[in-house]
């Protein structure tokens, strides 16, 4: 199955009491490793998988030195980039935009606005997500 997702920086903001509070080096200022406009494309395919490299090499427009900014040839997305933007990109969240469209499909094609539903024969990829809940741990 192949998936293509393109994320774009609309913004940076920098929050110096949580700065101050999180990071390792509480005066670091700005992330220095994007720039407004920057714009990423990941694939999810059975040749490349950019989610198991950390964005490296998805940078496909930038403003900036592409080898100084995440995601260009030379730099992978940082942990708390990274772990934004993959949970945007996880099999659950597709699976969630697949199922929508799937009923939006359906609804037009009951009251025959289309012909028929595109993602009738969608196939969802695989998720490993435990659910919530409680378990016991033995010790």
């Amino acid at each position: 199955m192949k998936h293509k997702v393109k994320v774009t920086v609309l913004d940076k903001k920098l929050y110096p009491e949580l700065q101050h509070k999180f990071c390792t080096v509480p005066n670091s200022g700005a992330c220095p490793c994007y720039n407004i406009g920057d714009e990423f494309i990941f694939y999810r395919d059975g040749d490349k998988d950019d989610f198991w490299h950390l964005g490296l090499n998805t940078l496909v427009k930038t403003t900036g030195n592409a080898d100084e900014v995440a995601g260009g040839p030379k730099m992978p997305f940082c942990s708390e980039a990274w772990d934004a933007v993959s949970r945007y990109i996880s099999a659950l969240t597709i699976k969630k935009i697949i199922d929508l469209l799937r009923r939006a499909f359906q609804y037009a094609v009951n009251r025959d606005l289309v012909a028929q539903n595109p993602f009738e024969n969608a196939v969802l990829p695989k998720t490993d997500i435990l659910k919530k809940g409680v378990r016991e741990i033995d010790y």
